[in-house]
């Protein structure tokens, strides 16, 4: 799991057969075989929520926000998330299986359509893991960000000794550029360092 450098807002962040939000205008919802991606709104909240709860003491390990989380924080999370897409600096999609189960979430954040950069994360329940969902749906998106969505890099930051979330960026292409040391706080680990990892347009696998 990868989740946005600094947390809050550049973030962090089961039910089955939910009612599905209406989806965002701005962005399209993207699909694989296995999975949906479809842009979040605030109503996802109480769905993403019950998926930190499951997931909580592996969520904890890796983000600093996830401990304290509930669920009006995660809707006052998600607003200002909403908020974000609006205006064209974010673009965070819930994975959702094909029988719309909510199993994680996967985003973009501090889009600079400029610069042609965006910043990847993303968080797959636990109990989903082990099945190539969250390669699948990371994937997905950055093939869209790279190729229609006309970026021409993404960077991502992960804790040093989170292996499995390094392993998804390597089998994407994601390069290791180099090391942040002490660049999170942790409230139970104390500093922490994160690895960042880069792909271009060009370099991504899948």
């Amino acid at each position: 799991m990868s989740w946005f450098r600094f947390g809050e807002l550049k973030l962090g962040t089961l039910k089955t057969g939910y009612n599905k939000p209406m989806t965002s205008p701005l962005l399209p919802v993207l699909q694989t075989p296995r999975l949906i991606l479809r842009p979040m709104t605030v109503g996802d909240s109480e769905a993403v929520y019950r998926m930190i709860a499951v997931s909580r003491e592996a969520f904890s390990r890796w983000f600093t926000w996830s401990s304290d989380s509930n669920l009006d924080s995660v809707r006052e999370h998600s607003r200002r998330l909403e908020e974000a897409m609006a205006v064209g600096t974010a673009s965070e999609y819930v994975i959702l299986t094909r029988a719309h189960s909510l199993v994680g979430r996967v985003g973009l954040m501090e889009i600079d359509t400029a610069a042609r950069c965006a910043e990847l994360g993303y968080m797959l329940r636990t109990d989903f893991e082990g099945q190539g969902l969250m390669t699948e749906a990371a994937y997905t998106l950055a093939s869209h960000a790279l190729g229609p969505g006309g970026l021409h890099r993404l960077s991502a930051y992960v804790d040093v000794e989170n292996i499995g979330s390094q392993r998804v960026l390597s089998r994407l292409g994601f390069r290791h550029e180099g090391t942040l040391r002490h660049v999170v706080h942790h409230p139970e680990r104390g500093w922490r360092d994160q690895h960042v990892y880069g792909v271009l347009e060009g370099e991504l696998v899948g």
